[in-house]
């Protein structure tokens, strides 16, 4: 793994205020610690760590040259990186000093080969829940990628990090060995055939459901129209014999 070179500067300790005036004059606050030095506050180019960056492809070994600190070309590595959440700026800088001759744990990122088949012929679909690999392993042993051969891959075969072809002998591998690195899975709108019968069988048996009722309800509204319509007739037989009656009195008094 090659090694890049970033310049420091000692810095005072202080608030949010100092902190702010180096970031508006091009630097990144940053600490150092580790490896039998007390942590140290420093800062570094803004610029300078930025064409860094371009260069960084997985952990990084740096060669730290402090200007005027008690410790002179200190090999370190990124720990942690903070930014402005809306611009993307780089905040501040967590660095660890470390040894060549001991093991450090890192993250070392993963690297898709191939086309898998339950891809490319069945339509599935490749998902990675992980990106890079936690291992140990001594600092210029680091590798730069570790790659995941896809290309026997089917929908619903995974790759766990148990599967993993690596030098054990150099890499310490920190992640659970059940951890699903990558998997084909099938696509969320394609069906089974049991679940697609399921559907149509609950559809039949809605349609019945809904013609078995409308023909009861269409039963009961017959008889009701029957019935309404025999009280119709009956209220008119009475009528007419009361108007018959009204008039044999009628002729009775003349």
């Amino acid at each position: 793994m090659a090694t890049m070179t970033l310049n420091a500067t000692p810095r005072d300790v202080g608030r949010k205020g100092p902190s702010r005036r180096l970031r508006a004059q091009g630097q990144i606050p940053a600490v150092l610690y580790g490896h039998g030095i007390e942590s140290e506050t420093v800062s570094v180019s803004q610029a300078e760590f930025s064409r860094l960056l371009r260069h960084r492809s997985g952990t990084m070994i740096i060669d730290l040259k402090l200007d005027g600190g008690a410790h002179e070309g200190l090999l370190t590595v990124i720990r942690e990186i903070q930014r402005d959440p809306v611009t993307g700026d780089v905040l501040h800088l967590d660095l660890q000093r470390i040894s060549l001759k001991e093991k450090i744990h890192v993250q070392v990122p993963l690297h898709i080969l191939g086309v898998a088949p339950g891809v490319k012929e069945e339509g599935g679909i490749l998902e990675y829940p992980v990106r890079h690999l936690e291992v140990k392993c001594f600092p210029n042993r680091i590798p730069e990628r570790i790659d995941v051969d896809v290309s026997s891959l089917h929908i619903g075969h995974s790759i766990h990090v148990r599967d993993l072809v690596l030098d054990r002998a150099e890499l310490e591998v920190v992640s659970e060995p059940e951890m699903v690195v990558v998997t084909v899975s099938a696509p969320r709108l394609l069906k089974t055939e049991a679940e697609l019968a399921a559907e149509a069988a609950a559809a039949v048996a809605a349609e019945e459901g809904a013609v078995a009722e409308g023909g009861a309800e269409g039963a009961a509204e017959g008889e009701e129209g029957k019935k309404g319509e025999e009280k119709k007739g009956d209220e008119k037989h009475e009528k007419k014999g009361e108007e018959r009656k009204g008039r044999e009195r009628s002729r009775e008094k003349e």
